[in-house]
């Protein structure tokens, strides 16, 4: 986050899925001329957006952790030959894992056939 004034308007850039994002708080004027006078302005633009955000916990059963967040995240983000993998990789040697098991438990034995 970068807070900028410039000389007509007070301005906000911020960052959205690695875009950059760049909006208009406020003109420039007696009403907001400070750090102090922006700042609400601000929380309130980050609050929105931190209000969208879905939060995943240590708690979340690895199997929904890995199939709504983890392998959606890849198809979006990563080369599709990359997402393709991943997603064979889980249905080959991982699949089975219990769903109680949480992420923060999660653990990998070697073996002749784990991948880890």
């Amino acid at each position: 986050m970068c807070y900028q004034r410039t000389i007509y308007t007070v301005n906000l850039r911020y960052y959205v899925d690695g875009k950059q994002k760049f909006i208009t708080l406020a003109p420039k004027n007696d009403l907001y001329r400070s750090w102090n006078d922006v700042e609400p302005l601000i929380e309130r633009v980050l609050g929105q957006l931190n209000s969208h955000a879905e939060i995943v916990t240590g708690s979340i059963g690895l199997i929904d952790y890995v199939e709504k967040h983890y392998l959606p995240w890849c198809q979006e983000n990563k080369a599709a030959v990359t997402a393709n993998s991943y997603w064979r990789v889980w249905g080959t040697f991982f699949r089975g894992v219990s769903q109680t098991d949480g992420v923060a438990n999660l653990r990998c034995d070697r073996s002749a056939h784990s991948p880890c």
